[in-house]
């Protein structure tokens, strides 16, 4: 879920700290958004929703449960978009 999000970051990081090698960094960020998914998932549940992607408003009042069937029913006309619910004891 997050891996997209962090490596988008790989090549900030190989940036600020320019002695990194590449393969190191994407290795890094695997681990790095395993972790920060796993710690999310200890407090918080995961839900998905549909996005209009040109107004960016809810296409639905529809929660998914996952992720997969949230992007079936997005095809190519919304976007999904992530929603944590905390969660109660």
């Amino acid at each position: 879920m997050l891996s997209r999000l962090i490596h988008n970051l790989t090549d900030f990081v190989i940036g600020q700290f320019g002695v990194l090698s590449e393969e190191f960094v994407s290795e890094m960020m695997d681990r790095l958004a395993d972790e920060i998914e796993r710690r999310l998932a200890m407090r918080y549940e995961f839900r998905y929703v549909l996005v209009d992607p040109q107004t960016w408003q809810l296409e639905s009042r529809r929660l998914y449960s996952q992720l997969a069937e949230a992007q079936k029913d997005a095809g190519t006309i919304c976007r999904v978009g992530i929603l944590l619910v905390e969660r109660t004891a």
